[in-house]
């Protein structure tokens, strides 16, 4: 009878943990990818221009989301007024943003995609620009939540 108790008594124990182990909320997981952007040089005024894309890594799941975004912009010769710089996924623009700064994100936007930083010089009339504006190694930072 003490073997039966046993088994009785470990079967029941059995259960509980993976009955405990249902339970137990999901942990959410986290992650960080970043990338650098290139260019453009801007030659006049009331055009978007755009650095190169930054492309997610392939490792990214699926269902992640971006929860913040730190950004670093950089102009090499010099910043005319009227200069807006945006984030820019393809349907989706956040900004005007500053050269440097962060923000977070609740618009259950995808991690997964490519992201590039676009430029609008809004002086009007348009007017093309002695000096072209130079700009150069720009960065991105995305955290996500999945």
């Amino acid at each position: 009878m003490k073997v039966l108790s046993f088994v009785k008594t470990a079967a029941v124990a059995a259960l509980m943990l993976v009955g405990a182990s249902f339970a137990a909320p999901a942990q959410a997981a986290s992650g960080t990818w970043s990338d650098i952007a290139y260019g453009p040089a801007i030659y006049q005024s009331r055009w978007q221009y755009n650095s190169g894309w930054m492309a997610a890594p392939r490792s990214i799941p699926t269902r992640a989301t971006v929860s913040s975004v730190y950004w670093s912009v950089n102009f090499i010769n010099y910043i005319p007024a009227n200069q807006y710089v945006y984030i820019n996924s393809g349907p989706t623009y956040w900004g005007p943003i500053g050269l440097r700064g962060s923000a977070s994100l609740g618009f259950g936007v995808s991690a997964k995609q490519s992201f590039r930083f676009s430029f609008m010089n809004t002086s009007w009339p348009v007017r093309v620009f002695r000096r072209p504006v130079y700009t150069g190694d720009h960065q991105l930072v995305i955290n996500y939540n999945y």
